[in-house]
């Protein structure tokens, strides 16, 4: 599976976030620099830089329509932007601590916060106000992610547990685990059924979501596995790494399909376009970069 570098994006400091519009027209990157930037595909330019946020942006993403941007920093706030006149439209409070990542149901209706405060805050995002805290973490939350169906949350970091928790009823209902070090990153496949989770001890634990057992261990960079994205067909897992690379894992096999080398520092966010044609990545050597993949070699 090659693949090909076609874009280098850039920052004034490290990139920890990215995303594509639903079309893949468009790339959004967070950054370290306290800036948001919005990029055309495939052409490359520098379409918008949204301002705001008065520390580094952890989390982007685009709400449906592609025509708003939600987003989460160490500020300690969550933001919704319109992308058109590049209005902060929203900002939401409610985390003691650093933000360190976010996501957001498919309907754009409810976003979840993970904070160093050991919390995920669910948000409603067009009343513009916290509906709920899921508290049971005994150490920072460092990643959260929803199901594809939205019914499921999953987050994870410092207390060694996976948790899942039911988005309607805001309860604790599994719970996988423990890894041997901090989990850095999650990610549900497109079909529920696993839970990848990636952490300092340089692997990657696959889980079956429903028995709750281990079912699979990827193992082969050189570094906390920092990021985590499935492809839409299911068929491939993407890692970053704190050892500046990203891998691809068949996803059922656990084979090591490719490695790829371009990044000088931490890679902190992988995103898939819709038809898993291009993958955006996000490092701290202040690069968004796009790579254009062959499923088919």
């Amino acid at each position: 599976m090659p693949a090909r570098l076609i874009h280098t994006f850039r920052h004034n400091n490290a990139v920890y976030s990215v995303a594509f519009s639903s079309d893949g027209k468009r790339l959004a990157s967070g950054s370290l620099d306290k800036s948001i930037k919005v990029w055309s595909l495939p052409e490359g330019k520098e379409l918008k830089q949204l301002q705001g946020h008065r520390e580094s942006v952890c989390a982007v993403q685009f709400l449906p329509g592609d025509d708003k941007l939600i987003s989460a920093s160490l500020d300690k706030s969550v933001r919704v932007w319109n992308l058109e006149s590049g209005a902060n439209e929203k900002t939401m409070s409610g985390h003691s601590a650093y933000l360190t990542g976010m996501a957001c149901s498919s309907n754009g209706n409810i976003a979840a916060s993970s904070a160093q405060d050991n919390s995920v805050i669910l948000w409603d995002v067009p009343g513009g106000k916290a509906s709920a805290t899921l508290s049971g973490h005994k150490d920072y939350v460092n990643c959260v992610e929803y199901s594809p169906d939205d019914k499921l949350l999953a987050s994870a970091g410092h207390d060694l547990l996976v948790r899942i928790w039911d988005v309607e009823s805001q309860k604790q209902v599994a719970e996988l685990g423990p890894h041997e070090k901090p989990i850095q990153s999650v990610a549900f496949s497109p079909d529920g059924k696993f839970i990848a989770a990636g952490d300092d001890a340089y692997g990657i634990t696959i889980w079956n979501r429903e028995s709750g057992k281990k079912t699979a261990r990827f193992e082969g960079h050189r570094g906390s596995v920092k990021s985590l994205a499935y492809s839409h067909s299911g068929e491939v897992l993407a890692s970053g790494s704190s050892d500046s690379t990203i891998r691809f894992w068949n996803a059922k096999t656990g084979e090591l399909q490719a490695t790829l080398a371009g990044h000088r520092n931490t890679v902190y966010d992988l995103a898939w376009t819709a038809d898993d044609r291009w993958l955006a990545s996000g490092a701290f050597d202040r690069t968004a970069r796009v790579w254009q993949v062959d499923a088919d070699s």
